[in-house]
């Protein structure tokens, strides 16, 4: 008996030795929603209110629509779809509405349609645990008029989890999914693909998928917009 266990062992081995790890399967992420933070009707909006130019670039944030999307990150990872190639800059604020207080605002150069990701850079003012803020994607088709800008917001919450055995940026986009952290998990679905497009991650369309935003898998994969600021101004 103890020489088959031994020749087992062995086996077992052996076959994690020389299976190549892409023939290994992994489970898709099964992302668990957090029971409280619905979303506010007016925290989650979008609009076109003067944009005169019909050919004009949509666009959808890529956030939960019933519920309020989480993070453990002081500096999380925004993202978004772009439906077509954008003829004007975009503009993304981030803002805690409660303390009435700008944290970041930046312009967007992004002429490409696909999905777009910016990062909160690191001398902006983290999020702090336990509060929401709001972020706003406009596409600026009036200098003057910026109530006539095409625009789309969403909510975002900082929270803190214990007992985590890797640091984040061990885990992969089916930890943070089962932890209910949908920003981080959206996140690290596409940093895990070598293609070039987050819509070639099994990872990153089961997630949108969970959320309701299928319109978006069926669209032609377009390489990913790891866009920067280019007029960074970090809130005080």
């Amino acid at each position: 008996m103890t020489n088959f266990k031994l020749v087992f062992v062995k086996l077992i081995v052996f076959l994690l030795v020389t299976i190549p790890t892409s023939t290994i399967s992994v489970a898709a992420p099964n992302y668990n929603p957090p029971s409280t933070g619905r979303q506010d009707e007016e925290s989650i909006s979008s609009g076109s209110r003067g944009c005169d130019n019909s050919k004009l670039a949509t666009f959808q944030l890529i956030v939960p629509k019933d519920h309020v999307g989480r993070t453990i990150k002081s500096h999380p990872t925004f993202m978004w779809y772009l439906y077509g190639k954008a003829d004007v800059p975009m503009q993304l604020i981030l803002q805690d509405p409660k303390a009435h207080k700008l944290i970041f605002k930046t312009r967007i150069e992004s002429n490409y349609p696909g999905v777009v990701a910016l990062s909160l850079p690191s001398n902006t003012p983290g999020l702090e645990y336990g509060r929401k803020y709001n972020w706003t994607v406009s596409l600026i088709c009036s200098e003057r008029h910026p109530s006539r800008n095409s625009y789309a917001s969403a909510d975002i919450e900082r929270i803190k989890i214990g007992n985590i055995s890797v640091s984040p940026q061990e885990m992969r986009s089916s930890t943070y999914a089962e932890l209910g952290l949908w920003y981080d998990a959206i996140a690290a679905s596409c940093r895990q693909i070598k293609s070039g497009s987050c819509l070639a991650s099994r990872d990153f369309n089961s997630l949108l998928a969970q959320v309701g935003l299928t319109d978006i898998l069926s669209l032609k994969v377009q390489p990913l917009q790891r866009v920067g600021s280019t007029d960074h101004k970090p809130g005080k």
